[in-house]
């Protein structure tokens, strides 16, 4: 889903590239609801076509899939059948 430009032309001595991988897939695995998932890796695709740099990508990325977990974890607190996500956190329409 996630694409790099020119960005990989660079030395990549701390293996953003990787690092990022990873953290997309920690997404793809968080305790959280698919459209969550979906939003979070969404929001990457669009940082990188902004041209943010993949280090700051992979920390963004990193923050959301915590947030999420966090708001689905207070979410089940409150109830178990209510699922919490960014959309309807933010009143944005699908």
């Amino acid at each position: 889903m996630l694409t790099w430009g020119a960005e990989l032309d660079r030395v990549d001595i701390h293996n953003y590239k990787r690092r990022l991988e990873l953290t997309i897939r920690n997404v793809n695995e968080a305790s959280t609801c698919d459209e969550n998932k979906r939003l979070i890796l969404k929001f990457g695709d669009h940082c990188l076509a902004e041209g943010l740099s993949l280090a700051r990508v992979e920390h963004l990325l990193r923050l959301l899939k915590v947030l999420a977990e966090m708001l689905a974890k207070a979410s089940r607190r409150q109830t178990s059948t209510t699922s919490y996500n960014f959309s309807s956190a933010l009143g944005v329409g699908s």
